[in-house]
């Protein structure tokens, strides 16, 4: 197997493409991409990766031409590493318009290929161009809900198959209980504006001058490339609303797990439609109540009392959510309980990564030679 990873920055796709893979048995595979992994995500995995060296003099052009210097590095390189490991299938990450080259590339190999969909696509030219190379070879979505936007936005014939993130579980569920009896809520993410941090402040504003609640609050995460900015105006917004005493940044956290242990509550804020959202997943593998935006991936996670929502962008309806949890002790360990219970099975490891092999093997016998 040989995993394509296009993505320029390091984040979330990255680390699912690695716990699948691990999750996997009996499958040799290389990661080729063009970013440095971090060594604390490879620690302990069966995971090997090699990078393509794209020229940095390649950036002195213009997009356009930069473009297609990058996506001929990106082949030659695929070419080169696919025939001296002796693939059977290419596994194309990030979607299908971020894997224009990577098709070209399995076309000149004449290897079959999966394309992983993460995310949304927006119609654009190189979307068109990919889609004819696709075929009808598969693809995963990562929820229903991706999958129905594939089929309705660009191709109902489009041989779409939805199958959950294999997310790493917790070693143990460690539950704390909070400390001096105050509520601590928190997030954990990258910090970028439509993760929707500065609403949780807004939220905590709100709580404390009309509810007189005065909880913890904990954000965990780095600035994305380009977000800098909104860390400052994040810590700007803390600081106008006095909430300096309530709130901690904690920074980029390498242990997600052991920042969720000290959470009584959980929130994902996001702005904008998620695929999926990895953050309410681990947080309800840790045995954590969750407060979600209400609307695409999000809501699939969110069913037999999982979770509660609420209307994305609403400070109001956030505040009030997390009012409603904070005063209620019981309806918040029910809460956890259905979270973990229908989360270990939703995203039970073993059984997504034999999904997943179930495709190879099918795309392997469906390719051989007649």
């Amino acid at each position: 197997m040989l995993y394509l990873e296009y993505a320029i920055a390091w984040g979330g796709s990255g680390k699912s493409l690695i716990e699948l893979i691990d999750a996997q048995e009996n499958v040799e595979a290389t990661i080729l991409t063009r970013i440095p992994f971090p060594d604390s995500v490879l620690d302990g995995t069966k995971v090997r990766y090699e990078m393509a060296r794209i020229p940095r003099w390649v950036s002195r052009f213009p997009s356009y031409i930069r473009e297609v210097m990058e996506d001929a590095y990106w082949i030659y390189a695929i070419v080169r590493i696919a025939k001296s490991s002796r693939a059977d299938i290419l596994h194309l990450n990030n979607g299908i318009s971020y894997n224009l080259a990577s098709m070209i590339a399995a076309r000149l190999l004449n290897i079959p290929f999966v394309v992983h969909q993460r995310g949304w696509e927006k119609p654009r030219r190189r979307l068109s161009l990919a889609r004819r190379l696709l075929g009808r070879f598969p693809v995963l979505a990562i929820s229903e809900a991706v999958e129905r936007h594939l089929h309705s936005s660009i191709d109902s014939d489009l041989n779409v198959r939805a199958i959950y993130d294999v997310v790493k579980h917790p070693s143990m569920v460690n539950r704390q209980t909070p400390k001096n009896g105050v509520i601590t809520i928190g997030m954990h993410g990258m910090l970028t504006p439509w993760k929707g941090q500065l609403l949780l402040v807004e939220a905590a504003a709100y709580l404390r001058t009309h509810h007189h609640l005065k909880l913890r609050y904990k954000i965990a995460g780095a600035p994305v490339a380009g977000a800098e900015q909104y860390a400052a105006d994040l810590r700007a917004a803390i600081e106008a609303a006095d909430l300096c005493e309530q709130f901690e940044l904690v920074g980029l956290v390498e242990d997600v797990y052991g920042f969720l242990e000290t959470l009584d509550i959980s929130v994902h804020a996001s702005l904008a439609p998620e695929p999926l959202g990895r953050v309410i997943v681990e947080a309800q593998l840790a045995g954590v109540p969750v407060i979600a935006s209400g609307e695409a991936g999000a809501l699939e996670l969110l069913v037999d009392g999982a979770g509660v929502s609420f209307r994305p962008g609403d400070a109001l309806a956030l505040a009030e959510c997390i009012r409603d949890l904070v005063l209620n002790t019981e309806k918040r360990h029910q809460m956890a309980i259905s979270a973990l219970t229908s989360s270990r099975i939703r995203f039970d490891e073993r059984r997504l990564a034999l999904a997943v092999r179930g495709v190879y093997e099918s795309l392997i016998i469906s390719n051989r030679p007649a």
